[in-house]
């Protein structure tokens, strides 16, 4: 009774899609993402290792290397945003010679006379293939050609085995690249699909001339892989160090896929003859090695020397091209339509970076720009929000000078109200006046006549006939002492009010009769208005002086002298 672990066992009635999406699918999209990957079959002659790799006859009998091409051109299309380029070489291993099976060549030129690929070393240690092509390939269809195409060349015999017996091991290799739009780090990766020939057992088989021959070489072969996975197993556990890759060419091809950086998955197919028995538990102890294996994997990067030299070829095209935009935009003074080469995006974010600088209080800010155009779009924003600015500013102090305006106007009419009140109330200096004539009555009852009263000349109202106007600027006071008579002289000053009021210099102003003496009244007056001064006497002419309010007052406004006393 053997017992062996796998991951899954699949038996005759699965189908190849179950088989690709379970063993295969995983592998493929890890070498979309860079990383190498390798699958082989591993059986007895006749226990479908070659259907289960190329496939059966009809459509829904496609093998693993069918469905990987279509599912690698399905991925590319599912990802818009990469570039992916893909490369097919098929080699085959007969009697321990390479052999390139896409080489059209190879139909009407006899086996012997094939160029042989020969495998050579360079000084980093990397594996190179010599005399075996490489084909880029676009689409699904392109591929399942060269696969035919190298099937068609593949040597195959008949055997007590099987009819159509594959002789030969074989290799369809995939590699892809891949990369970003607009970046030159590229990633590379390697697919492996390996369909190994199968073993058999010779004096089982009674086979012999070239068969026998085949069978040594294909035995021979699969011992030293072998024998690689054993050292594989032993330098992992610290008991040896060298790996004898080079014993075959299919170990020296399969290096790294056996245990350097790759993603490596078999399959073992098993007959289920009882006959078979001793073949199959052969092939699961086998598998059962190559399963205790561990790899160490990592995504193949590099960058392209060509594509970044395209790269800054087109930069400094770009750079060339704005210099002489923003040059020819000095020299004729137009701005760069940056409209039309910057996306809504770009403009936002650019709008987003100036309202940051802006803000920013620090001196030392900076405003990230990359061209000349955004630049110019920097200055328009910029010189854009000035404008606003003035144009605010320009409209506040327009509303401060008028709401100043209508402020001075106010005072105005509030200073001409307050002139108004004062002229219209008594002053102190009045009523004393008043009352001293009042006293001095008695003495100047029968003097004179009484003189009828003057008109008054403003066409002001009197309250009362003992009214006096108050002198605003200064006032000339009259002493009488007896029947002595003194001539006054009344003083007003013009009052201009340009927007609003327009008072009439007041002239000819008469002051009332000490104590109201009805008999007599003073013998001379005179009269100053803001253009002359009229002396008057009873019985005589009258006197004009032509005269200023301002010669009577100094521009200071102080109070003049009074008048000397006369008496008459």
């Amino acid at each position: 009774m053997h017992d062996f672990p796998f991951e899954h066992v699949f038996d005759q009635h699965t189908t190849q899609q179950e088989v690709f999406s379970t063993v295969a699918q995983p592998v493929i999209l890890s070498c979309l993402e860079g990383y190498n990957g390798t699958i082989f079959t591993y059986g007895q002659t006749g226990s479908g290792k070659t259907y289960t790799m190329s496939g059966g006859e009809t459509y829904a009998e496609r093998g693993v290397i069918p469905l990987t091409l279509g599912c690698i051109f399905e991925e590319f299309r599912r990802r818009p945003g990469m570039v992916y380029n893909a490369y097919i070489s098929f080699l085959e291993i007969y009697n321990e010679h390479g052999y390139d099976l896409l080489d059209r060549d190879h139909g009407n030129v006899p086996l012997d006379q094939w160029p042989k690929v020969t495998l050579f070393e360079d000084d980093f240690g990397n594996l190179h293939l010599r005399n075996l092509s490489i084909h880029q390939i676009t689409c699904e269809e392109e591929g399942l050609d060269l696969l035919f195409l190298g099937n068609v060349n593949r040597m195959v015999s008949e055997t007590p085995m099987n009819q159509a017996s594959s002789r030969s091991h074989c290799i369809f290799t995939i590699a892809i690249e891949g990369r970003e739009a607009n970046s030159d780090i590229v990633r590379t990766s390697k697919l492996h699909l390996v369909d190994l020939a199968g073993s058999e057992r010779v004096q089982k088989t009674q086979i012999d001339g070239s068969i026998l021959r085949e069978a040594k070489y294909i035995n021979l072969s699969l011992h030293y892989l072998e024998q690689v996975i054993i050292a594989l197993q032993e330098k992992a556990n610290g008991v040896r160090s060298h790996i004898p890759y080079r014993n075959s060419m299919m170990t020296s091809v399969l290096r790294d896929s056996l245990g350097g950086n790759c993603k490596t998955v078999m399959i073992a197919t098993l007959a289920a003859d009882i006959e078979n028995l001793e073949e199959s538990i052969s092939t699961a102890r086998f598998a059962q090695r190559c399963s205790m294996l561990t790899n160490e994997v990592t995504v193949n990067e590099q960058v392209d020397m060509n594509l970044m030299v395209q790269r800054l070829e087109r930069e400094n095209e770009a750079l060339k091209k704005e210099l002489q935009d923003a040059l020819s935009g000095l020299h004729t003074g137009a701005l760069v339509q940056a409209d039309t080469q910057l996306t809504d995006n770009d403009k936002k974010s650019l709008a987003n970076s100036i309202q940051q600088f802006i803000n920013d209080p620090s001196p030392d800010s900076v405003l990230p720009v990359k061209t000349v155009v955004e630049a110019q779009l920097c200055f328009r924003e910029l010189k854009m929000r000035l404008i606003a600015l003035e144009e605010a500013n320009f409209k506040e102090v327009a509303t401060m000078k008028q709401t100043l305006e209508a402020y001075e106007r106010d005072v105005e009419h509030l200073m001409h109200v307050f002139r108004s009140k004062e002229l219209e109330k008594p002053s102190s200096n009045d009523a004393q006046l008043q009352t001293s004539r009042q006293q001095q009555q008695p003495l100047e009852h029968h003097s004179q006549p009484m003189l009828p009263r003057q008109r008054d000349v403003s066409n002001k109202p009197q309250e009362h006939s003992g009214y006096r106007p108050p002198l605003s600027n200064g006032f000339a006071t009259a002493h009488v002492s007896g029947f002595a008579e003194t001539n006054l002289v009344a003083t007003r000053e013009k009052s201009i009010q340009t927007d609003e009021l327009n008072v009439d210099s007041m002239s000819d102003t008469t002051t009332s009769s000490m104590g109201r003496d009805p008999i007599r009244q003073r013998s001379d007056r005179e009269i100053t208005t803001a253009s002359e001064i009229v002396t008057y006497s009873p019985g005589q002419p009258i006197q004009k002086k032509s005269s200023s309010m301002f010669g009577c007052f100094s521009a200071s406004k102080k109070r003049p002298k009074p008048l000397q006393r006369t008496m008459v």
